[in-house]
């Protein structure tokens, strides 16, 4: 595996690795903004989200970008139930 990109931290930071063979990969954005890191990436045509939230951080409005589909979002968001993004979501899924 290689480096893709790597956003750093003195207490946490966020890193994006692909496999050595990959050549069709780019990095569409690289951001720390309001303590939420995020690494954005296309790779043979899929945008690939890569996000850190620290646990005692809050979820501000927009925090998370929106890609052109195919897209996937991974990472570590540090949510509870009872956070508004997760709200958020389960209303959007159940109404």
């Amino acid at each position: 595996y290689k480096l893709l990109a790597a956003l750093h931290h003195r207490s946490y930071g966020i890193a994006t690795y692909i496999k050595n063979n990959i050549i069709d990969a780019e990095v569409v954005e690289s951001r720390s903004t309001n303590d939420i890191f995020i690494i954005a990436a296309k790779i043979h045509g899929i945008n690939i989200v890569n996000i850190y939230k620290p646990s005692l951080t809050q979820w501000p409005v927009n925090a998370i970008p929106q890609y052109e589909h195919p897209a996937v979002y991974a990472g570590d968001f540090n949510s509870t139930t009872d956070s508004g993004a997760i709200k958020q979501m389960t209303k959007m899924v159940h109404g």
